[in-house]
């Protein structure tokens, strides 16, 4: 299943009755609030965080996303230490990650992670809505 309006990339728009709920993790306000809105704007139910630290309290105090986009480079806790803590929680550990990262080296430094997907910012929206309609399929 893919998730967008019809029209759009080619994509086809999701059941209203899923309700995918993504976890966006980024420090970049700018970013984070344009993402939201796009992903909003394609049916998906989209919560924020802007370091691992508020990722982890969404978790624990929200309903369970079925993906999580998290950014590497943040204050606080950033991406490696929040992917870190994910893994360890049962509960939490299965959701899948997509790492979107400036870092000019994104792929070495994420191979530990278990991330599903790792790119390298600024992302193809086309792209990104077909990897969570991927990840987000049976959720």
């Amino acid at each position: 299943m893919t998730i967008g309006r019809a029209g759009h990339s080619g994509v086809v728009s999701a059941p209203a009755e899923l309700h995918h709920r993504v976890l966006l993790v980024d420090d970049d306000l700018e970013q984070r609030e344009a993402l939201e809105c796009f992903l909003g704007t394609e049916g998906l139910d989209v919560c924020c965080a802007s370091d691992g630290q508020e990722a982890l309290c969404v978790l624990r105090n929200g309903r369970r996303p079925c993906l999580i986009l998290l950014d590497l480079n943040m204050p606080g806790m950033d991406g490696w230490e929040f992917r870190r803590r994910q893994l360890l929680w049962p509960q939490m550990a299965s959701i899948p990650v997509i790492v979107v990262s400036g870092h000019a080296e994104v792929e070495a430094v994420t191979r530990a992670m278990q991330a599903r997907v790792v790119w390298r910012k600024p992302l193809a929206m086309d792209m990104l809505l077909r990897a969570i309609g991927e990840h987000c399929a049976g959720h």
